[in-house]
């Protein structure tokens, strides 16, 4: 029914949403069993995820399904993108109501994020002594070095990420070479969306991490702090004016433009951060 869908939508968003929130988070557990490909494979330059997700509908086998089977699947269906595939995407979507295994399809990848998401919890919560303990005989880290280290590269990587990939692969070299589905989560579009969550979390790791007196702005000059704070408001608020959804805005030149903007101001904010 379309109250469901909506509904199921909303619960997409809001799981969108917490992931986009932690997709910087690239070691420790997320990294086993390939999860973080998973829970959302992405790019995806070769479109692997309507690929393999046809391939499997196209085989209406119920053994496929099986929890042992699908955690055999290729990568790429087992997570958000291919979630989002059957909500967002009108032929998908109207499937579900005329093709039962199409709906059972659904239900299996959604149960799989949802069992993935639980055990990541579990395992963080295991996986964070590990840092009191750096340098010792069974400690995941050398040393504290190593163990700050790690640490660091969430908050400067993936500046470069949303730069490059999230925007200016779309962008394409100049206006009118855009390709607005390259875009992430252009289908829900949710591609800005999903930004905003990105520097929000580098924002908040940078200005109220939980470490009392060992707090990152601890170990920085004032000015270099106030620099960083300004960079991340100016395009914490930039985000706020581009003009919504961009899968629409980047085929405008004001909106191009905008985007372009946007680019440079976050490689300053890299090289601040660096």
């Amino acid at each position: 029914s379309e109250d469901k869908q909506q509904r199921s939508q909303r619960y997409f968003h809001s799981t969108m949403d917490a992931w986009q929130y932690i997709q910087n988070i690239q070691f420790g557990p997320i990294q086993t069993m390939m999860r973080n490909y998973s829970l959302q494979f992405w790019p995806d330059k070769k479109n692997h995820v309507s690929k393999h997700l046809l391939q499997l509908l196209n085989t209406k086998n119920p053994e496929s399904l099986t929890k042992d089977a699908f955690h055999k699947a290729s990568v790429s269906i087992k997570g958000l993108p291919a979630i989002e595939r059957f909500l967002f995407d009108d032929e998908l979507n109207n499937s579900l109501s005329t093709r039962p295994f199409n709906c059972k399809v659904l239900m299996r990848i959604s149960s799989y994020t949802a069992d993935t998401s639980a055990a990541l919890v579990e395992e963080w919560q295991a996986f964070e002594p590990q840092f009191s303990v750096a340098g010792s005989f069974d400690s995941y880290f050398e040393d504290d070095i190593e163990a700050t280290t790690i640490l660091l590269k969430p908050l400067i990587e993936p500046i470069e990420v949303i730069r490059d990939l999230k925007l200016l692969r779309p962008l394409g070299s100049q206006f009118k070479q855009q390709k607005m589905k390259r875009l992430e989560s252009w289908r829900s579009q949710r591609s800005l969306r999903n930004i905003q969550y990105n520097i929000k979390s580098l924002a908040d790791f940078f200005h109220e991490t939980h470490l009392a007196s060992t707090h990152l702005t601890h170990l920085l000059d004032k000015s270099d702090i106030n620099a960083i704070r300004q960079q991340f408001s100016e395009i914490t608020q930039q985000l706020l004016d581009i003009p919504e959804p961009i899968e629409h805005s980047i085929n405008t030149e004001a909106g191009y433009n905008a985007l372009k903007i946007l680019s440079t101001q976050l490689k300053t904010l890299h090289t601040l951060l660096e």
